[in-house]
Parts: structure tokens; C-alpha cells; sequence
């Protein structure tokens, strides 16, 4: 990795950021059927371009007394994925991509920050925003041999937004909701569209809510009680919904 980064951060008054890196173009692809990475040495679609993945960052934001009052981001990132066809061992590109913005503000005993963004295949490791990565269309020359038609990147629109808020010292509260969506379209005629048992596992919309409540019981143990939800909706048109509820504790010394 390959990073550049200038800050410029005063007590009080406007804050600056800009930040850019080439990183590993390791991407999640590993598995696609065999056609993703083709070779051993290879870490995903996106290692096999042998093109850095480029992600940048400018961020605006105002100071008061040493403290962020508002930040406000843009960001954006770009990589190229390769796939090899084990049928005619021919390579397929596609060109992966995304941005969008935060913002966080900090007013009196509250924080709320949230984050959108628009991507098109970009789905790599600690991202800055999650896609839903490539669509693969396959011909079949003959029933155990995939040849690779196209590789479309799949659009995806995403982002979330959390709240906080410490009234007291010794407790603060928190809710959320986020998610990310894909069209129903960008499936269509795939790999992922082929059997009812790839469209049962093709996620189409994947949406999150949660709140809970941390209690800090001195300088050295604090507690929260937390809970949940998440709902998923798939290529086949089925949805499912499931929550988790927690109780946490720790202590530190």
C-alpha cells in the first residue's frame, strides 16, 4: 500500500483533509465458480488486473476549543477486475467503482453522523462503502465447460445514519438504520440467475436497524444492553428478517 495525506487540524476554525492511496487490488471473488482467480497465486479478480486499487478522500470540516463541531467528507474509489474463462482461457475486464459522502456533527451532548453512497461492482476488502459486486453471464459449450459471455458490473445505492446521545456522564444511547440496493435487472440472465438455488442465494437489498443503551459504572467497567434487526431480500423474491438482542459488560484496569 501507498498512501499520501495532509491534514490540517486548528484548535478553532476550518479544518482540512485530503488523502489518497494505491492499494492491493485483493478484492472477494475468490470463489466464482472456478472462473475467479484461475491461477493460485492470484487473490481475487481484482489481484489478477495487476492494477492498484486507487481511493482518495477530501474532507471540510469546523473546530471549536479543539473539538470537531461538523466534518463533511467526499470520497471515491476505482479498481479493476479480471476474469479468465476456463473454456477458452480468454480475459474479461470490468471496470469497478464508487463514491459518496459523510458527515458528522457534534452539537452539546449529541453526535450524529451518516454516510451515502453509489457504487457500480466495487467489493473489496474494508472498502469504504459496500457494493454487490459483478455479475458473471456464462455460455455453455457444453454442460461441464463455463465460458465467460460478460462480466457487468452490479450497481448498488447505499448508506446509513446513527445517532448518539450522553445526557449524563454515565450513560449514553444510540439507534441506527443502514442498508445497500441493487436492481432487480442487474441479475437478470447470470450465473446468479440460473438455478432457483442461485437466486434463493443472490441478495438483492440487505437492510440493518439497532439501538442500545451503555452504562459506564466508574472510570473502569461499563455495561450496554443492545438489539438488532436485519432484513434481506432476494433474486428469488423471497426476504428474511432476523434480530439478536445483547447484553455486554467489561472492565478494564
Amino acid at each position: 500500500m501507498f498512501q499520501l495525506r495532509w491534514d490540517l487540524n486548528p484548535k478553532d476554525g476550518i479544518a482540512v483533509s485530503v488523502a489518497g492511496a494505491a492499494l492491493n487490488p485483493q478484492d472477494n471473488t475468490a470463489g466464482d465458480n472456478g472462473v475467479s482467480p484461475g491461477a493460485a497465486v492470484d487473490l481475487g479478480a481484482g489481484n489478477r488486473s495487476r492494477i492498484p486499487n486507487l481511493e482518495g478522500r477530501v474532507g471540510l470540516g469546523w473546530r471549536s476549543g479543539g473539538t470537531s463541531v461538523v466534518a463533511l467528507g467526499g470520497w471515491a474509489g476505482w479498481q479493476k477486475n479480471r476474469y479468465v474463462s476456463p473454456a477458452t482461457d480468454t480475459n474479461v475486464d470490468a471496470n469497478t467503482y464508487i463514491f459518496g459522502g459523510d458527515l458528522t456533527v457534534n452539537v452539546a451532548f449529541l453526535q450524529v453522523m451518516g454516510e451515502i453512497y453509489k457504487a457500480k461492482g466495487y467489493d473489496v476488502p474494508g472498502n469504504l462503502g459496500g457494493s454487490q459486486g459483478v455479475a458473471l453471464s456464462f455460455t455453455r459449450p457444453t454442460p461441464t465447460t463455463f465460458d465467460i459471455a460478460s462480466a457487468d458490473p452490479v450497481p448498488a445505492f447505499g448508506g446509513w445514519f446513527q445517532i448518539a446521545a450522553r445526557p449524563i456522564e454515565a450513560l449514553q444511547i444510540y439507534g441506527g438504520w443502514g442498508g445497500t440496493q441493487s436492481p432487480f435487472d442487474a441479475y437478470t440472465g447470470t450465473v446468479f440467475d440460473a438455478t432457483p438455488a442461485t437466486r434463493a442465494a443472490t441478495r438483492l437489498q440487505n437492510y440493518m436497524w439497532a439501538g442500545g443503551v451503555t452504562a459506564y459504572a466508574g472510570k473502569n467497567w461499563r455495561f450496554s444492553v443492545e438489539y438488532g434487526r436485519a432484513t434481506s431480500y432476494f433474486l428469488s423474491g423471497l426476504n428474511f428478517t432476523q434480530g439478536q438482542f445483547s447484553i455486554n459488560s467489561m472492565v478494564s484496569f
